[in-house]
């Protein structure tokens, strides 16, 4: 091997001189900030994955270069860069840190240039940093993570020690498992996405998560997308932004444990196609009075097999403009948005659609809830079902200026044991307005009905009654019509029915009613 043997380095004018020998004190110059920094020192804060020997050509095993490599990046706790450069680097195994030190920035070229692949080979896959000892701050981008093999790990495990802000931060990342396309045998990351816990002031943004499709069965295997647990310390303002996970049970679970928990989460944007959508709880806190507050949801979309979105035993909750689509072939009776044991919600401009032969309420509240608010928000739901109801114990709360459209499901439903404490605005849906007086429900209407046999006709309440204490009156409506007389014949929660004298079978006439219920 041939060397080139030089004492001194110098730049082209001669402006200074550097021994090789005195080549550790020679400086890195920040212009901007007037600042240096001993060159080795600058050096050995920056290293790239090649530098440790990993090859990246999808051939070669790189897993000895990528543990060194992460080894490295997390021992200084000042802080450490770990550049991953464009190519496929094959891993055997999972690659696990443990270090209290971990302060770093690791970085690839973009989650569609650098990847990690476990291939069939491999004995397990997946990231874990801080799987015994919580790491302080971690800061990722740019790459993808795929596995070959069925894995119950996440391809993300990651702990923090709750003690900073921005403890979490992750970026243009993609994972999935060959599995995706519905062949659960060609691997798959059978933890999710990722499973956080801890961290403070995390941010997760533009990341890709695929489990593996073909039915809900299928969904299952992958309980979890994102996972975030507060359960040795809170975790403060957790930020959820354009993530996308499919074909998974749980797109994101977010649980409390630790008093104070998961507060003042925001999610924007996100997506997925799933059983259970997302889940937000405090159920199995260690202190039962504690209700995490802050939780705050827009523009998401999921598609579901069972239930859209579950807050339970939570403080505060804003859900704004969220899509939510029942699976085609769900055969479970399913909700789009449950609320359980939640102190203050507000619930607006949402679209939530079943599809046909599905079987779809809206927005349920129940449980100890008080102080939900339900407005402006549009429901396609199946005959039976309906768009609000407030049932169990819930109080103080309210509904209006919802509708339906395209669907024959009843509008809201109050079957509270403390129903007097709710409200329904007025509201007009088709020809009937109903309007409530504390524990009176006045309904007036006027429709057209198609008679049958006898002049018997029925006609079916927007909304039913909670009970069946009612009295109703009904009274043709066709001034312009010979006056035929209307008797009722029987009244329930859901309609009235009667018969015109003398009415003819298929003619149409109109019906004037009230109908006052409790």
């Amino acid at each position: 091997m041939s060397k080139l043997r030089v004492d001194q380095l110098s730049p082209t004018d001669d402006s200074t001189t550097v021994n090789v020998a005195d080549l550790n004190k020679a400086t890195a110059i920040n212009i901007s900030a007037a600042t240096s920094l001993s060159l080795i020192d600058w050096i050995q804060q920056r290293k790239s994955l090649k530098d440790f020997g990993a090859k990246g050509d999808g051939i070669n095993d790189d897993t000895k270069y990528v543990q060194q490599a992460f080894e490295w990046v997390s021992g200084d706790a000042r802080g450490r860069e770990l550049k991953i450069e464009a190519g496929q680097y094959l891993l055997s195994s999972e690659i696990v840190v443990d270090k209290n030190t971990f302060n770093a920035r690791i970085y690839g070229a973009g989650s569609s240039i650098t990847s990690f692949v476990w291939p069939t080979t491999a004995k397990s896959a997946g990231f874990k940093f801080g799987k015994t000892t919580p790491f302080k701050r971690v800061f990722m981008s740019g790459f993808s993570l795929n596995t070959k093999i069925v894995t119950s790990n996440p391809a993300m495990l990651c702990r923090a020690d709750g003690s900073s802000a921005k403890q979490f931060v992750m970026k243009d990342i993609l994972a999935y498992g060959d599995g995706l396309l519905g062949n659960a045998p060609n691997g798959y990351f059978g933890g999710g996405l990722l499973q956080l816990e801890d961290a403070n002031y995390p941010i997760l943004e533009d990341l890709i998560f695929y489990g593996v499709d073909g039915s809900k069965e299928n969904y299952l295997l992958v309980p979890t997308g994102v996972k975030l647990t507060s359960r040795n310390n809170s975790m403060l303002v957790p930020h959820i932004i354009n993530v996308s996970c499919s074909y998974v049970g749980y797109p994101f679970y977010v649980e409390s444990i630790h008093v104070p928990g998961v507060e003042g989460l925001v999610m924007d944007r996100c997506n997925g196609m799933c059983v259970y959508g997302a889940k937000f709880t405090a159920q199995n806190s260690l202190n039962s009075a504690y209700y995490p507050p802050q939780y705050n949801i827009s523009k998401t979309q999921f598609e579901f097999y069972e239930v859209g979105m579950d807050f339970n035993h939570v403080g505060a909750v804003t859900v704004d403009s969220p899509t939510l689509l029942h699976r085609p072939d769900s055969s479970a009776v399913a909700t789009a948005i449950m609320l359980t044991d939640v102190n203050r919600a507000i619930i607006q401009t949402s679209y939530i659609e079943h599809r046909p032969s599905t079987k779809l309420n809206g927005i349920v509240v129940t449980g100890n809830s008080n102080n939900v608010t339900a407005n402006n928000n549009t429901f396609d739901l199946p005959s039976g079902y309906t768009a609000v109801v407030f049932e169990g114990k819930t109080s103080n709360s309210r509904q209006f200026d919802n509708k339906l459209v395209n669907s024959v499901g009843y509008l809201y439903q109050n079957s509270s044991s403390d129903a007097g404490s709710n409200s329904s605005v007025p509201y007009k849906e088709s020809d009937e307005i109903s309007v409530t007086f504390s524990n009176c429900i006045k309904k007036s209407g006027s429709k057209t009905v198609t008679l049958g046999a006898g002049g018997l006709f029925t006609i079916n309440f927007d909304t039913p009654f909670p009970n069946g204490i009612m009295s109703a009156v009904a009274v043709n409506g066709d001034s312009s019509a010979s006056q035929s007389p209307v008797i009722m014949t029987s009244r329930s929660v859901k309609s009235i029915s009667g018969y015109f004298i003398n009415g003819v079978s298929g003619t149409l006439a109109r019906v004037d009613f009230e109908v006052t219920g409790f």
